[in-house]
């Protein structure tokens, strides 16, 4: 992991002070606080941490709105870096850590099948064949398979004459 995708020193101190902003108000917190910290940062970005310092940006900003959500308040938007860091999943300088596809990845997707004129059956034969850019998988798990996917088709949209951006 290269050092510039680590949390932030003000994404450390914002996620150290909305966790201690929980910890008050939580029942759940009793003894050992920094262990109930990392149990809890784990379960959001779905890995064991040692430390918040082990944190990518993109996690911290998982725990973040995690933990607003939780206290109540607003959720932040994305930064540029985030976007980024996203949008590198799946090539060869990405970063290592896995990223869960979300709802937008898979949206994208969709829309580009659509425009294509494609149907399940089609995308599914595709996805199976040796021509797949996820090289056997089935489905679309992480962030770089739904790149992957999405590069592909939008090559094909491209040659096709029907891309937009």
């Amino acid at each position: 992991m290269s050092f510039s995708n680590l949390i932030s020193p003000s994404q450390l101190q914002i996620a150290q002070t909305l966790w201690s902003q929980y910890a008050r108000r939580s029942l759940d917190v009793i003894e050992d606080e920094r262990k109930a910290r990392l149990v809890f940062a784990g379960e959001v970005v779905g890995r064991k941490l040692d430390s918040f310092r082990d944190l990518t940006r993109y996690e911290a900003h998982l725990l973040i709105n995690a933990l607003k959500k939780s206290l109540g308040l607003p959720i932040t938007v994305r930064s540029r870096a985030l976007a980024e860091d996203r949008g590198l999943q799946g090539r060869d300088t990405s970063p290592r850590h896995a990223v869960m596809a979300s709802k937008e990845d898979l949206q994208r997707i969709e829309s580009a099948l659509a425009r294509l004129g494609w149907n399940e059956d089609q995308y599914q034969r595709w996805l199976e064949s040796r021509r797949s850019p996820l090289k056997g998988k089935q489905s679309i798990r992480t962030q770089a398979d739904a790149n992957r996917v999405w590069w592909a088709l939008k090559r094909m949209l491209v040659r096709a004459g029907m891309w937009a951006a």
